[in-house]
């Protein structure tokens, strides 16, 4: 489901849209393989202000990360997405 919902998404966001006089988006592939699987979102405080930190180790199997991750990040790339977070 998540695969055929994230082609939908980028053709429908890079589609040739007049109703943006001209305009155009470009989907973002977010976030790299895996990454949503990550061990330990952390906070942390200082001062005021809470921080939530988002990055971490991912744990998982190479077998999970190939039928659980990758196709829907590749159906991202199969269907033309022009950007692409960090890695």
């Amino acid at each position: 489901m998540v695969t055929r919902l994230t082609h939908a998404a980028i053709t429908g966001y890079e589609d040739d849209i007049r109703a943006f006089n001209d305009r155009k988006i470009a989907a973002c592939a977010k976030h790299f393989i895996g990454m949503v699987a990550q061990i330990g979102n952390r906070i942390t405080q200082e001062g005021m202000h809470t921080y939530k930190i988002d990055r971490g180790n991912t744990s998982i199997s190479e077998e999970e990360l190939k039928r659980v991750h990758l196709p829907p990040y590749l159906e991202a790339l199969n269907a033309g997405v022009k950007t692409y977070d960090q890695f």
